[in-house]
């Protein structure tokens, strides 16, 4: 499973940066919803995404998932490819179950956003093929 940031190009007024997973097996799906569920369940209170095994990271980028109070959503800490996604136990539920999808079989070009992107300045995505 792949990990990177896209810059927002500034075609459209809701063109926001992304942190993007993408161009996995089910098996790292798995492991993803593993990993979000223990956030939900408080078996981890935050998870670096790039320490994982099954995470890929492109570009030196830096994700900490935390369980807060509050959603959040993506942050940018500072001006370097570090960000930090708090959302609360609820969410982490939801992100869980927004990517159970990609257990299947999956088309070209599947994808979800994993927290709402109405809210958040970064938006999630997890894609099949890195394309949404």
């Amino acid at each position: 499973m792949k990990l990177d940031y896209i810059r927002p190009v500034g075609l459209n007024p809701r063109d926001l940066p992304i942190v993007r997973l993408y161009g996995f097996s089910t098996q790292e799906v798995v492991d993803l919803i593993r990993m979000f569920t223990d956030l939900a369940d408080g078996k981890l209170r935050n998870a670096i995404l790039q320490e994982q095994h099954f995470i890929q990271p492109i570009g030196g980028i830096s994700v900490e998932l935390k369980v807060g109070q509050e959603d959040e959503g993506m942050q940018q800490i500072g001006k370097d490819l570090r960000f930090e996604c708090q959302l609360t136990t609820e969410s982490w539920r939801e992100a869980a179950f927004l990517a159970e999808p990609f257990l299947g079989e999956t088309k070209p070009h599947s994808y979800q956003w994993l927290v709402d992107p109405r809210e958040m300045s970064i938006e999630f995505l997890l894609s099949v093929d890195g394309c949404w």
